[in-house]
């Protein structure tokens, strides 16, 4: 069996489309691809640090080239807002993914976050938390795993 759809590419392109594989290589590969976007909390309540706000597992195996974090009211005052996404009880970050005071996304932040793992497994337990948060004022946060 192909595990990925590189190991087709050899193959003549009658045998390729005939193979009984290549439809569940595809299916893998776009899985591996999709982004994956959850809320953490409500729209509305202040959020506030805490560890395995949201776990749930890994419905298949999955490679990360970055993760994104957005607020629905932005904080205005105090340290960064910070998150940690943990596999298995580890991190997947070097740096922790941030988001400044007075901005909405992760994506604007001045320290970017930077991944220690870029593969995320079939069935692992992934967890949330929000490791520090400034003047207690944001809500509604949301991750994007892409």
């Amino acid at each position: 069996m192909y595990n990925t759809l590189g190991e087709y590419i050899s193959q003549p392109i009658s045998k390729l489309f005939r193979s009984r594989h290549f439809k569940e290589a595809v299916k893998k590969l776009i899985a591996s691809y999709s982004p994956i976007g959850f809320a953490v909390s409500d729209e509305t309540t202040a959020l506030s640090t805490g560890t395995s706000l949201i776990t749930f597992r890994m419905p298949y195996e999955k490679q990360v080239s970055m993760v994104r974090a957005t607020l629905t009211t932005e904080q205005t005052s105090g340290t960064k807002f910070t998150v940690d996404i943990l596999q298995d009880g580890v991190s997947i970050f070097s740096t922790l993914l941030t988001i400044d005071n007075g901005e909405k996304t992760s994506t604007t932040a001045v320290i970017q976050s930077i991944l220690s793992t870029t593969t995320l497994l079939d069935d692992a337990e992934i967890t949330v938390s929000i490791t520090q948060i400034g003047d207690g004022t944001a809500t509604g946060l949301k991750i994007w795993i892409i």
